[in-house]
């Protein structure tokens, strides 16, 4: 448990500029910073007599009541990226609900808390909540959370064709498996509701919430892109050799102008190597293969086609596959040639495979495409 705990304070304190979007790197930083604390207050309380931190008792549900409140908010400014607004205070509301109403046992001298260490049942200690109020409560805000995060994913999918997988692979899979493994949280519930013991269910919930940090903490060891990948306006392009000082009049500006300075300079670098090495005309093309030419990181190439083309790395590449199937198709020197051997020229994998891009891209088959293009 105290390894699980190190590696978490690790990640949190070797973040560093750049990687994770501004808010999505507080909101993130938050999640764990709560969850550290609310592991650390069980720990000390199962663990030792607790009779040095007497203060800290009954804290731990003030500390998470912040983990997935600031949970849904990364995976919002990580997928959907809308500017903060006063009414997201409200994520804020259960935190300050639990606090008011266990301010007069927080106040209660070291002496008077000491009575309640070790015991685990529920007491109206607050100014207004019942004894089992403060459980209810918290499984209703796990569970109303786990369904924001749900919504968000499948309201991302309805809106961009290929959903969340418009992200690099690796951010693809943590932000599916940071979500799905907040649904552990909901096991203590079982034994809550089937009358288990108080001991039960707190011990289940500090179990459960461990092995979710572990889970998700591995994922991040082994993919460390996903913190340290470069955000799409986080870093100025590398400028090509001659161009004087580029650099010096580039972070003279204001943030705006470098932020359109920088996606001009990438939109030119792409749109040129697209064109005279037609790179996309290989099957099996991939993000990691552009990005390694153009040597751009990943994650702000896949930001930056998203942002200037409105779509993933893989429509893009299909919309330049499509055009130069139809320029094929339009010269008479390849009239002879099948669609399959065309669409194999051009990129794609097979003849089912294009069809379906074409009609996707264009509302109807290419051979219908070519009709209506001969009789126009």
């Amino acid at each position: 448990m105290t390894m699980a705990l190190v590696l978490i304070v690790g990640l949190i304190t070797t973040f560093r500029k750049g990687g994770v979007d501004g808010h999505a790197k507080v909101f993130l930083a938050t999640y764990y910073g709560a969850s550290l604390a609310t592991l650390l207050i069980a720990y000390i309380f199962l663990f030792t007599d607790g009779r040095s931190f007497v203060h800290l008792l009954r804290t731990k549900p003030l500390a998470m009541s912040l983990v997935l409140p600031a949970g849904y908010l990364y995976v919002r400014q990580t997928l959907d990226k809308r500017p903060l607004v006063r009414a997201d205070g409200i994520h804020l509301a259960v935190f300050l609900l639990y606090a008011v109403d266990m301010m007069p046992f927080f106040l209660r001298p070291a002496t008077e808390k000491m009575e309640w260490l070790g015991d685990m049942e529920p007491h109206a200690l607050g100014w207004f909540m019942p004894a089992y109020g403060h459980a209810i409560l918290r499984y209703a805000v796990f569970a109303a959370y786990l369904w924001l995060d749900v919504r968000l994913i499948l309201r991302m999918n309805r809106q961009h064709r290929e959903g969340i997988s418009g992200l690099n692979r690796p951010q693809c899979h943590w932000i599916r498996l940071f979500v799905a493994s907040q649904f552990m949280l909901m096991i203590p519930l079982v034994f809550f509701m089937i009358g288990g013991s108080t001991m039960a269910v707190v011990m289940a919930l500090d179990i459960v919430s461990l092995i979710m940090m572990g889970i998700q903490i591995a994922y991040l060891l082994l993919h460390p892109e996903v913190l340290y990948g470069d955000g799409f306006q986080a870093l100025i392009p590398r400028v090509p050799e001659g161009s004087g000082n580029l650099t010096v009049s580039i972070a003279e500006k204001s943030r705006p102008a470098q932020a359109a300075e920088k996606a001009g300079l990438l939109t030119d670098r792409l749109d040129d190597h697209m064109a005279m090495n037609k790179p996309y005309l290989k099957q099996g093309y991939k993000l990691r293969d552009l990005a390694d030419e153009i040597d751009v990181p990943m994650t702000r190439l896949s930001a930056h086609i998203n942002h200037v083309h409105g779509t993933n790395f893989s429509g893009y590449v299909n919309e330049l596959r499509i055009e130069h199937a139809i320029s094929k198709m339009r010269d008479h020197a390849h009239r002879n040639k099948t669609l399959e051997a065309i669409a194999e020229e051009s990129g794609f994998q097979n003849r089912i495979t294009f069809i379906r891009a074409f009609k996707r891209s264009k509302g109807v088959i290419p051979s219908r495409f070519m009709d209506t293009d001969r009789l126009g």
